[in-house]
């Protein structure tokens, strides 16, 4: 079924469902569960559906949660090709903010 907007409501469905993982992944790290954070994290970039936000969203977590290196590492991981010195992931100002 087709949605006003011209997307399937399956794709609406993930969209939402993306969200709401990435609202636990800060309820979880608000709450110092980086263990459980972490897992949702996973789980959304096992279905490769990660983005900027969620990305930043998990790097916030690692930081409040003093997990400093785990937070830089992350970063580099997901953002850096280091080989080719560019970007795999066009950074957002909340993910260089975090590192910074």
């Amino acid at each position: 079924k087709e949605s006003d907007a011209g997307e399937s409501d399956v794709d609406d469905d993930n969209n939402n469902n993306i969200q709401i993982q990435t609202a636990l992944i800060e309820f979880y790290g608000r709450v110092h569960n980086v263990r459980e954070a972490w897992r949702i994290f996973e789980r959304i970039c096992a279905g490769d559906n990660l983005s900027g936000v969620t990305l930043s969203v998990m790097m916030q977590c690692l930081y409040e949660n003093e997990k400093y290196a785990q937070c830089i590492a992350l970063f580099k991981q997901w953002m850096l090709d280091s080989a080719a010195m560019t970007f795999k992931m066009e950074p957002n100002f909340a993910c260089v903010a975090i590192v910074l």
